[in-house]
């Protein structure tokens, strides 16, 4: 359980600093990227449509997944206010980077990952922690 809460809390410092990377890293970057790509798209295009959008929701989702897995015998809803203020802290960070601006879409996008991930991992960790015998059936621990 150590192990996935210090995951959880490097996942988390290493979206902040791709999200406050500044734009000309992050261009160079999407260039070095699209070297390997078996298309080549043009140099002015978006490689997939909306890339930010989809970095966003990506890391957001592992940051929430993981936070939520290492965390799972606490309640969610503090968790999911972490990642909403944590997404709100990144889009204002971002104004003050050279060659970033802040985007509510961003902020969107930051705020679907984590809520869905952290749904997810809930729902599959809820189903690990029931016990045996439960799913309808009565459970008796007298011999008969």
């Amino acid at each position: 359980m150590r192990f996935f809460k210090i995951l959880a809390l490097v996942s988390t410092v290493l979206l902040l600093v791709v999200l406050w990377l500044p734009g000309d890293v992050l261009e160079a970057g999407g260039r070095w990227l699209r070297q390997w790509l078996p298309w080549q798209p043009s140099p002015s295009s978006d490689v997939l449509g909306h890339t930010d959008k989809v970095v966003h929701f990506v890391l957001f989702a592992i940051s929430g997944g993981l936070l939520a897995y290492a965390w799972r015998h606490s309640p969610a809803w503090p968790l999911g206010l972490f990642m909403v203020a944590l997404a709100l802290v990144t889009e204002a960070g971002q104004v003050y980077i050279p060659g970033r601006a802040g985007d509510w879409w961003d902020v969107l996008a930051d705020i679907v990952g984590a809520g869905l991930a952290i749904v997810i991992v809930r729902w599959f960790t809820a189903g690990l922690r029931r016990p045996r015998g439960t799913e309808g059936e009565a459970c008796s621990d007298s011999k008969t």
